[in-house]
């Protein structure tokens, strides 16, 4: 069992890096070279990026909240309450902010499958605001993740 949730925890920490390192990668790198590169050209870069983040970003969410879903399943106890100990709070807060970027994605991919031929422009997950929530929230989740065991 110890070599199945080590499995796990390598699969979710690698599909945690791929899911904030791009979420990163965007609003650090992408979005500040619109101004070096001028406007045509970072419409096609926008536009390449685009098509690859729409194949890796949904399957890699759905991994990681599964790999999460399971770590969780490992630690939480409700026998002695919800918030029995400070490990346990830490743990849920963790996993309601993590659930959240699920939603964000969700919402994300529910517009761009349903509503892409509505508007006039295609919804593109590049230019989502939805990064920002996601860097905070990620680093959130980290620091949550380092402080639960300190506590």
């Amino acid at each position: 069992m110890e070599l199945f949730y080590n499995i796990v925890l390598l699969i979710h920490l690698l599909s945690a890096m791929l899911f904030i390192g791009w979420g990163f990668a965007k609003l650090f790198v992408v979005t500040p070279t619109k101004k070096v590169i001028g406007e045509s050209a970072y419409v096609a870069l926008q536009s390449a990026l685009s098509k690859k983040v729409w194949k890796i970003y949904p399957p890699n969410m759905l991994v990681l909240l599964t790999t999460g879903t399971i770590m969780f399943f490992r630690y939480i106890s409700f026998k002695d309450g919800v918030f029995a100990t400070p490990f346990q709070t830490i743990l849920i807060i963790k996993a309601l902010i993590a659930y959240g970027i699920g939603v964000k994605v969700v919402t994300s991919i529910t517009k761009r499958l349903f509503f892409k031929y509505k508007h006039s422009q295609d919804l593109n997950p590049v230019e989502s605001n939805a990064y920002y929530y996601i860097i905070a929230a990620g680093i959130t989740i980290v620091i949550l993740a380092k402080v639960m065991y300190m506590v």
